[in-house]
Order: structure tokens, then C-alpha cells, then sequence
């Protein structure tokens, strides 16, 4: 009952592949414990299970181990012996072919292990009843026991082939031999071997096994190259190295040759299953998918069990997008040999393009566990748990894969929108200018950071990275909006008329786009292009009273106050009480001197907003032009109050109490305001004005030097200066002014000269 139950965990151990997880590969500890417990299952004749155990173990080997070890060659011999003892002898003969033909490699081998594989082999053919087999190796054994010299055995083996029951077995007899000639530098006896290997009518050996047997070893290719061509050219019969050429060519990067050779060979061998995955695999890198797969279903009509043909059918498949028939094929692959990375690693891509994220991540998970060093997995499971929202994994395998991959611009664009998810913004930011520097194709990560910093309001960092990729995707009109936004915001007005009139290609009829242009034309001083797009606005609604507003005031920056009278009437109709009409109406009712108009207009909307600066001072010029000035002293006034730092309304304040002889407090208005602009001579023409007329001629003389000083061509200054310096009793230094009158103003110059003669 114990003992059963040891068969139950071992079976389940082996049948779930945990006994070869992740912990045993590359372990030679982890070999001897299984070989350990092989051993048990043998001594209670529990051979089959065995054997899975030694298979699972010459798996693991062949990972570790080279291809010619003598490791592998006693598994191989194990594996033999197993079968033998379960009378499978035709799956034996292989197995035990396979170490001689390690042994045969290593000409040091021990003589005992040849002799002992030779008698599995007579064993076999003994079991088959194959005497004429039996009667070869018999021989072959009394030959190598007579054997003492050990570099002899290498003769030995030129008669080798005579074991071999099967045309497979043969060729791969001439191809080691060839390898070995290959490997002496003996390239002419090696290119003959490798000819007369794929010439055997009856050898099963697929288009994959030389395909592999040439892509893999990458020694002496340009030699063998020379070979084939060399027997191609004095062996008409040897067409086989066509096919040798074409792959070698391929190897190489030589297209022309490749495609060149592959034709000669179909031609020798058109029904041949290597020359039809010859030009499938041609119609396959060629993109010609539908061409490859009628070639591929040929191969599969006449050899069911062609798993490449069946492998490349389904690549077809998947590149055809038909990923649900794809996934039938892979299975169908899966089904032949369960460990097979590639075919389960295709499912996974066929589930993430058909948007089954779960069975991908189930499919990439048993691909990791098959293979840990399949390192792009990594990638791809990240992307299928984002697509998930599981964050936390696709955060985790991202980070594992780019340790591997630090310059995979695309993972570092997916780890940047997991972190941009989680609100981690600065590493958001890291990724995204990762991925940009290491992607130059997609462009994702350049709206990413540029919508992103363009809500931490970094406008002109943002504009960079969006221009980049509106370039890349000009149709593209959420970016385009948010591009025009940032150029709204850093006053780009002629990028501004740029981005919307794009955008007024798909929304024709968008006022907020026509006003945006608008607006960037009026700040560019191009009046007659924000006039048209204004009037766009109007057709499309009339009664927009922006629209109005804006065309009044271009009409006003034109000098046209009439039509902006008019336009502003037309507007008001409809809003009678909007400052935005009201304000420009009233401004254009000045500009025609309809003063009392304009004062009106402008008392309506201080009833409206009373305490509004702005009105307040509009009024207060008109009627300081109407020469209302007590009027205009109030408002300049409450002005005053809100803006208590501007220069000119202190300036036109002290003009008005000047024009109604409130001295004292033009003096204050004008001081103030040379406070704020000292460098206005002006302000200081009148503080010299308002000092002469409250008899300080002194500090007249000086205010009106000082206004000299910043303008030497104020005649106005020079003027009052000469009248101070009369009024000072100063008639020399009046009289000096009368030259530079005389220069600047006649009529001045000779009032000054009256007024000095009859001093």
C-alpha cells in the first residue's frame, strides 16, 4: 500500500511538472535525486514510469549539457534499456544510435561504452528478428574488441552506417560524419556528406532538422559556402546542395542568392516537402501569408505529423488575424508536444489581440513556468494585468522585464501609465521621458506627458511634447484643442489662427473656434481678418453679442466710431443692459464727439455697477472734454480710490482742480503724479503752472527747468521760465530765452520781448 502510494506522488509530481519546476533546471543535484528515484521505480519493475522520469531528465540535460556530452549519451542509453525492458524496441534503436553517435564524435571514449551500446543494438535486432542486422553488429562488436589502438576506432566508424535500419538513421549517420569532416577543416568531404544525407529517397527527416542544423551553427559558414558551390558546379547531379546554398545564403543575409538558389532547388525537386517549405517560408518573410499557407496545407495533406508545417500555419494564421483559427492551430502543435514554448507563447499573443486578457496571462504564466528565461513574457503579462486594471502585477512584471530590457522605450511608456494611474506623477514623468528617449516610433508617451504637464499648468514643456505628436497624428483633434488651449494661454497668436482654423475643418459651424481666431487677429493688429471671422460669428447666430462687441471695437481701432455705433445699437436691442455693449458704445459715441451721448451711456451703466473704477474714469473725461470739470473731479476721484498708483489719472485730476482755480489741490493731484512718472515733464509744466499762480516763483522757475531738462523742446516751459525769472526780477536770465523762442515759437517769443521791454 506505501509502496502504491510512492507510484501516486511520483505519477502526480511528473504529470504536473513539479518535480522540474523552476528549482531543478540547471541543477545536476536535482538530476541525481531523479536518476536516484528512477532507480527505485526500476528495482520494483516499474519501468514506464521510469522511463517518463529519464525522458523529463534528458530534457533537463540537453539544457545544460552539450550536444556531444557523455552525460547524454549514457541518458541515451538508459532510456534504451527502458524501452527494451517494456519490448518497445523500434523506439529503443534511436536512442541507443544517438550515443554511438556521441561516441563516435569523441574518439577518447571509453572502448567499454561502444561495446556496451553495440550489444544493446544486437539485443534489438535480435528481438526483431532482423538477423542480417544482428549478424552486422555482431561483427562490428568482434571488430572493436580487436581494437587496441584507440585512434583506430575512428576507422571503425566509416562502416558505422550498416547498424542503421532506416534511411532517417542512415542520413543522420552521413550528416555526423559530415560534421565531423566540417569540424577537421575537411569542407569538400563534408558538403559531399551533408549532400548524400538529403539525397536519401526515404529519410523522414523534415525541413526543420536542416533548417536548424544550419541556422544554429554559425562555424565556418563562408567555407561551407565555398564547398556547396564547388560541388554544385562539378556534380550535375549533386542539386541537393541548392538547397544547402539557399539556407547558408539566407544565414548570411544574402536575399538575392537565397531566393536564387531556393528556385533551382524547387526546380530539381518541385514535389519535394523541403522545397515546398522552402518557398512557404519564402511566401513568409515576403508578408505573402495567403501564399505560404496554400504551400504549408500541401506539406500537412501529405505528412499529418509536420508540426512546423503545422507551427507555420498557424504564424500564418496569426498574422492573417484569424487569431481564433491561430489558437486551433498552436493547440493542435501543443497537442504533439506539450513543451512547446513558441506555440504556447503565440496563444498568448492570439488572446491579447483578441482582447482575452485572462487566458493570456494564463498562457504567459505557463510559458514562464516552461521557460523563466523567456524574458519578453514579462512584457506582455504587464500589459495584459494593465489591461485588467490589476495594477499591482502589471507594475511588478514591467519592472522585472525592464531589468532585463532597460531600453524597451514601449515598457517604460506602460510602467509611465500605471504610474501616471496611481497618481505617482514624477515617476510618471521618469517613464515617459524613458520612453521617448528609447521609442521612436510610438508616439503615446508624448501625449501622455504633454496632457500631463499640461495639467500641472507646465504650458510650454506640454506644448513640445503635443506638437510632436500632433505631427505624428494630425487627426488627432482632442490633442489640437489642448494644443490651441496652451497657445491661448502663452499668447502664440499665430499658432493660435493655425490650430483652429484645422479644427474649423471638422467643426465648421464652432464659435468658440471662430472667436479664438478672431481674438488672435485683433491681438496681431489685423483688423481686417478678426472683422471676417466676427462676422462668421454673427452668421452663424445673430444675436451673439460678443461678436457685436468685438466688431464695435475694431470698428473703433479703424477710426470708424459711426459703425461701431451702429453695430453696438443693433446688439443692444437684444441686451440692453450689457456693459460689454454699453462700455464700447460709449467709447465710440466719444470718439465722434457725441459727448452728451457718451456721458449718458456711461451714467446708464454706473447705475448698473456703481462702484465699477473703470466707467468712473471714462466719464470723467468725457466730461473734463465737455469742460464739466467739478463733474469730472468726482469721478476721476473715485478712480483714484481703486487705482491709486496710475500717473495719468492724478494728471488729468490736477488739470481739472487747475481749471477751476483749486490751486492747492492741483498741486497735490501733480505732485502725486510726478511721484509716480517722475520722467513726465508735463506733470512738472504744471506744477510750475499751479507755483505761478500761488506766487512761488521760485519753485515755478525750478519745476519748469526741471521739465526742460527731460524735453529741451517744450516751448510752453521755456515760455513761463522767462515770465518766472521777470517775476523773480531776473531780466538777463529772461532775456536768454528769447533766442531759444525765437528758434522754437514767434509768436511766444516776441509776447516774452514785450512783456522784458516794458519790465
Amino acid at each position: 500500500m506505501i509502496m502504491n502510494l510512492f507510484y501516486i506522488v511520483i505519477y502526480f509530481l511528473i504529470s504536473s511538472n513539479i518535480i522540474f519546476g523552476v528549482n531543478y533546471l540547471h541543477s545536476e543535484k536535482s538530476i541525481k535525486n531523479l536518476k536516484n528515484k528512477s532507480e527505485i521505480l526500476i528495482e520494483d519493475e516499474n519501468f514506464e514510469l521510469a522511463l517518463n522520469i529519464y525522458l523529463k531528465i534528458l530534457e533537463i540535460e540537453q539544457t545544460i549539457y552539450s550536444e556531444n556530452s557523455f552525460e547524454l549519451a549514457s541518458t541515451y542509453d538508459k532510456i534504451a534499456e527502458l524501452y527494451i525492458k517494456l519490448k518497445n524496441y523500434s523506439d529503443a534503436l534511436p536512442y541507443i544510435q544517438k550515443s554511438i553517435s556521441i561516441y563516435q564524435k569523441n574518439i577518447l571514449s571509453p572502448k567499454d561504452n561502444l561495446l556496451s551500446s553495440l550489444h544493446v543494438i544486437s539485443e534489438i535486432y535480435d528481438n526483431q528478428n532482423k538477423y542480417i542486422l544482428l549478424d552486422k553488429s555482431e561483427k562490428l562488436i568482434k571488430s572493436l574488441e580487436g581494437i587496441s589502438n584507440i585512434y583506430a576506432i575512428e576507422d571503425f566508424f566509416n562502416d558505422a552506417n550498416i547498424l542503421y535500419q532506416t534511411a532517417e538513421d542512415t542520413a543522420i549517420a552521413f550528416i555526423d560524419l559530415a560534421q565531423s569532416y566540417k569540424n577537421r577543416g575537411l569542407y569538400s568531404e563534408s558538403a559531399e556528406m551533408f549532400s548524400k544525407a538529403l539525397s536519401l529517397p526515404n529519410s523522414s527527416l523534415d525541413f526543420e532538422y536542416y533548417y536548424n542544423l544550419l541556422m544554429k551553427d554559425s562555424t565556418n559558414t563562408k567555407q561551407m559556402l565555398n564547398a556547396f558551390n564547388f560541388l554544385s558546379n562539378t556534380d550535375s547531379t549533386a542539386y541537393n546542395s541548392f538547397f544547402y546554398l539557399s539556407l547558408l545564403h539566407k544565414k548570411e543575409g544574402n536575399l538575392n542568392e537565397y531566393v536564387e538558389y531556393m528556385n533551382q532547388y524547387i526546380n530539381y525537386t518541385n514535389n519535394n516537402e523541403k522545397a515546398h517549405y522552402l518557398k512557404a517560408q519564402y511566401y513568409f518573410e515576403k508578408e505573402l501569408f495567403i501564399e505560404s499557407l496554400l504551400i504549408l496545407q500541401k506539406i500537412i495533406a501529405s505528412n499529418k505529423m509536420s508540426m512546423l508545417a503545422r507551427f507555420m500555419t498557424a504564424e500564418c494564421l496569426f498574422y492573417l488575424s484569424s487569431y481564433s483559427d491561430a489558437i486551433k492551430a498552436f493547440n493542435i502543435v501543443l497537442i504533439n508536444d506539450p513543451y512547446h514554448v513558441q506555440a504556447r507563447y503565440h496563444i498568448a499573443q492570439c488572446y491579447i489581440k483578441s482582447e482575452n486578457f485572462e487566458q493570456a496571462i494564463n498562457e504567459l504564466t505557463q510559458v514562464l513556468l516552461l521557460a523563466p528565461d523567456y524574458l519578453d513574457t514579462y512584457y506582455y503579462l504587464g500589459y495584459s494585468y494593465l489591461m485588467m486594471n490589476n495594477e499591482n502585477k502589471a507594475k511588478e512584471s514591467l519592472s522585472r522585464f525592464i531589468i532585463n530590457n532597460p531600453y524597451h522605450g514601449d515598457a517604460h511608456y506602460l510602467l509611465g501609465t500605471i504610474y501616471e494611474n496611481i497618481l505617482d506623477e514624477d515617476n510618471a514623468i521618469i517613464s515617459y521621458k524613458k520612453s521617448i528617449k528609447y521609442s521612436h516610433t510610438n508616439f503615446n508617451p508624448h501625449k501622455n506627458l504633454g496632457l500631463l504637464l499640461y495639467n500641472q499648468e507646465e504650458y510650454r514643456d506640454s506644448m513640445e511634447y503635443l506638437r510632436t505628436y500632433i505631427i505624428n497624428n494630425p487627426d488627432s483633434l482632442n490633442i489640437l484643442n489642448t494644443l490651441g488651449d496652451i497657445f491661448i494661454k502663452e499668447q502664440r497668436y499665430s499658432e493660435i489662427i493655425d490650430t483652429y482654423n484645422r479644427l474649423l475643418v471638422s467643426e465648421s459651424n464652432n464659435i468658440d473656434f471662430h472667436q479664438y481666431i478672431a481674438e488672435a487677429y485683433f491681438n496681431l493688429k489685423d483688423y481686417k481678418n478678426s472683422k471676417l471671422f466676427y462676422q462668421k460669428i454673427t452668421q452663424i447666430d445673430s444675436l451673439n453679442i460678443n461678436a457685436y462687441t468685438n466688431l464695435g471695437e475694431i470698428a473703433i481701432e479703424q477710426n470708424n466710431p459711426q459703425e461701431a455705433i451702429k453695430l453696438l445699437l443693433h446688439a443692444i436691442k437684444y441686451n440692453r443692459n450689457s456693459i460689454d455693449l454699453l462700455y464700447p458704445l460709449a467709447i465710440a459715441y466719444g470718439e465722434s464727439n457725441l459727448f452728451l451721448q457718451s456721458a449718458t451711456t456711461l451714467q446708464h451703466i454706473l447705475s448698473l455697477f456703481p462702484e465699477n473704477p473703470e466707467i468712473n474714469y471714462q466719464l470723467a473725461i468725457i466730461y473734463k472734454q465737455m469742460g464739466l470739470h467739478s463733474l469730472a473731479i468726482g469721478h476721476f476721484n473715485k478712480y483714484v480710490y481703486f487705482y491709486g498708483d496710475d500717473p495719468i489719472a492724478f494728471y488729468l485730476l490736477g488739470e481739472c482742480y487747475f481749471n477751476i482755480n483749486d490751486y492747492n489741490s492741483a498741486q497735490l493731484a501733480f505732485e502725486r503724479s510726478h511721484k509716480l512718472n517722475a520722467g513726465d515733464y508735463r506733470t512738472l509744466f504744471y506744477i510750475g503752472l499751479v507755483s505761478a499762480s500761488l506766487k512761488n516763483y521760485e519753485v515755478a522757475a525750478k519745476s519748469y527747468k526741471k521739465a526742460i531738462k527731460i524735453n529741451s523742446e517744450h516751448i510752453l516751459s521755456h515760455y513761463n521760465l522767462g515770465l518766472s525769472y521777470l517775476a523773480l526780477g531776473k531780466k538777463r536770465e529772461a532775456m536768454k530765452k528769447l533766442d531759444i523762442l525765437y528758434m522754437l515759437d514767434r509768436d511766444l517769443h516776441d509776447s516774452l520781448s514785450l512783456r522784458i521791454n516794458s519790465f
